[in-house]
């Protein structure tokens, strides 16, 4: 019963994160088109909104996927896997302006870049597409039967917390 209860919590903080990456994208794409405002604080604001956002939902879809293989609802994790794939796939991918620029495709363009960073953002996209869509297929094939394997998820956390030693 508690079990249910908090997989109900984590569902609802994710559809709640969800929705609010939607949200930040759309407001941040606006943003972007207002010139005074391009390289500002308002900018690095919105963009770390987003980066808050997709470190929490990667967190509560772990959990929410400890939590359901624990109860044994192999089907609903997986849902729970794709949706996150979803999401962070149109991250990469989904016009969010005029000229065709996805939300990632902008922060590569207004990050403030320094030498230890120097465009984390075109690589993580360059690098995560191919990966989001081969597991979004393997993890379709999963679901119609025709790929019989596990899905197994590895999750890698800075002990630093991004702090220097």
């Amino acid at each position: 019963m508690l079990l249910k209860e908090a997989d109900g919590k984590i569902r609802t903080a994710l559809n709640a994160i969800y929705a609010d990456i939607e949200t930040t994208s759309k407001r941040f794409a606006r943003l972007t088109n207002i010139p005074f405002l391009q390289f500002g604080n308002q900018l690095n604001r919105y963009m770390g909104y987003l980066t808050s956002d997709f470190q929490i939902a990667t967190k509560y879809v772990g959990v929410r996927m400890q939590l359901l293989e624990h109860m044994g609802d192999t089907k609903t994790t997986k849902l729970v896997l794709q949706q996150y794939q979803h999401v962070m796939y149109d991250f990469l991918t989904k016009s969010v302006t005029r000229k065709g620029l996805s939300t990632a495709a902008l922060m590569h363009d207004y990050f403030p870049y320094n030498k230890t960073n120097m465009n984390c953002w075109h690589t993580f996209s360059k690098e995560m597409r191919p990966a989001l869509e081969s597991g979004i297929r393997t993890l379709e094939l999963s679901m119609n039967g025709e790929y019989k394997n596990d899905v197994y998820i590895v999750s890698v956390e800075d002990v630093n917390d991004g702090e220097k030693e």
